[in-house]
């Protein structure tokens, strides 16, 4: 028999927690389903500068460890199981399949962020784990004293170049535009930070090694000249793919695999609803998602009431 609930929540970072306490607060049952680490992408971010309330920042783990708290304290229940489809039945609850079973709900939220883009080039699935990372706060110091590379160059690569400027000899960050991507402070830090050398205009195009990376394999964009760099590892960071996989057909989703929800984070199907970095033109940020879980649980709460 299904396990019921009144709202279910697919993710535990910022949106879905956020939406969470509001929802249990409401005296709705909610039940939070995660498949990796509870907290979502902040539990594995060193430190937040931009998130009000903290004049000298808050490191992400203590951030993610104190939305969790403040969740459970309101009676939500946390889960781990990883969602492997939904289904919409005919009396407007929803079927919702889990690897731990089945479980029956009045309203959805997708809140299950994003994860790491991979480059798609020869060598990085072989060597994944073997000098090719996604993350430096969780597997950054294997490069310890090494020569390393970082693809990408938005906010969130300089940011783990600079953490891993700690740890390595030296980083060469690759980016494919001809300019940096990152905000103003996170550039000027990442050129006066003496270990670290930035390149832009520049393809990969190859991750070479046989059990460990050895070098990186570089495309000029302008010239199409290429180039051998050698390396001992590669930090890939060049954004995010939403996890939307196990949603299938049964909501729309725009070109970039996102949910289209309006400003009140519902979709076009009663009862479903998305937030955070999940859902179109989110601007991926953990203020922002928390302001969609916000939001995506009033209008829960205002459906429930009325259905």
């Amino acid at each position: 028999m299904s396990e019921f609930c009144d709202v279910l929540i697919v993710g535990s970072g910022p949106a879905g927690l956020a939406a969470a306490i509001y929802t249990a607060r409401a005296n709705f049952k909610t039940i939070v389903f995660e498949k990796e680490s509870l907290g979502g992408q902040p539990s594995n971010t060193e430190l937040f500068e931009n998130y009000p309330g903290f004049e000298e920042g808050i490191a992400g783990a203590e951030l993610a460890a104190n939305m969790i708290g403040q969740a459970t304290n309101q009676g939500v229940q946390l889960e781990f199981a990883e969602v492997q489809g939904i289904t919409l039945n005919q009396d407007k609850t929803i079927t919702v399949l889990t690897n731990a079973g089945e479980y029956l709900c009045r309203a959805i939220l997708n809140a299950g962020g994003a994860k790491p883009k991979k480059l798609g080039v020869p060598g990085e699935e072989d060597l994944a784990g073997q000098g090719v990372i996604y993350c430096a706060f969780c597997d950054g110091s294997s490069f310890y004293g090494k020569e390393i590379v970082v693809a990408g160059g938005g906010d969130s690569a300089i940011t783990e170049a600079l953490l891993l400027s700690r740890i390595a000899e030296k980083i060469t960050l690759i980016e494919l535009m001809p300019d940096l991507l990152a905000c103003q402070i996170l550039q000027e830090r990442a050129f006066a930070e003496s270990k670290i050398s930035i390149r832009c205009g520049l393809q990969i195009v190859a991750i070479h090694g046989d059990d460990q990376v050895k070098a990186i394999k570089l495309r000029d964009i302008k010239t199409g000249e290429t180039e051998i760099l050698d390396a001992e590892g590669i930090l890939v960071s060049i954004g995010r793919q939403p996890n939307t996989d196990y949603l299938g057909d049964a909501v729309p989703l725009d070109k970039g695999d996102q949910i289209i929800v309006n400003e009140y984070m519902e979709t076009e199907i009663p009862g479903v609803y998305a937030a955070g970095d999940i859902r179109s033109k989110s601007p991926r940020q953990v203020s922002t998602a928390c302001g969609d879980g916000t939001n995506a649980a009033l209008a829960i709460i205002r459906y429930l009431q009325s259905n």
